[in-house]
């Protein structure tokens, strides 16, 4: 699993710093034993279409983290991560997935969904306004000592809807 996750953020975002921050931030985030970790977190729910081998994509949420000051809600709940692999795009897996992490949101009492996205990823970006996501503000996200910039962005999740 750290393997596609490792390959899904090289193919996402490989090409937006130096080869050596890219690794190392990939080193850093993506290997196995912080995987491990991850996938067996209580507080963060990682969401995986596609059979054991051969995955489609992932979402992940992480539940008790601070939101960023411009949500007002009582219970946010970040997106760390939403990745599809590129040659599923535009067949409905990633509006599947999308789905599926606000249904998991919802039913852990989660009252909106915020992410960063990064301000050069303007297929994601329409990705996140067609799924009811507003930007709220912007962030710095570093890959190795690279820093990008970012979008923050949030959407409301309705009980029940």
């Amino acid at each position: 699993m750290s393997r596609f996750m490792a390959h899904a953020f090289l193919d996402a975002f490989g090409h937006g710093s130096r080869q050596e921050d890219v690794l190392a931030h990939v080193r850093h985030h993506f290997s196995a034993a912080r995987q491990s970790r991850e996938l067996t977190d209580p507080a963060c729910v990682t969401l995986v279409i596609g059979p054991p081998g051969d995955y489609a994509g992932y979402a992940q949420l992480v539940f008790g983290q601070p939101a960023p000051e411009a949500l007002q809600a009582q219970a946010p709940v970040e997106m760390r991560r939403f990745y599809l692999r590129r040659d599923l795009h535009g067949r409905g897996w990633a509006a599947s997935l999308m789905e599926a992490a606000k249904a998991t949101a919802r039913e852990r009492g989660a009252d909106a969904l915020w992410l960063s996205v990064w301000q050069q990823a303007p297929r994601a970006i329409r990705f996140y306004r067609k799924h009811g996501f507003e930007t709220i503000g912007t962030a710095v996200f570093h890959v190795g000592t690279d820093p990008q910039k970012d979008w923050l962005m949030a959407c409301r999740l309705p009980a029940g809807g």
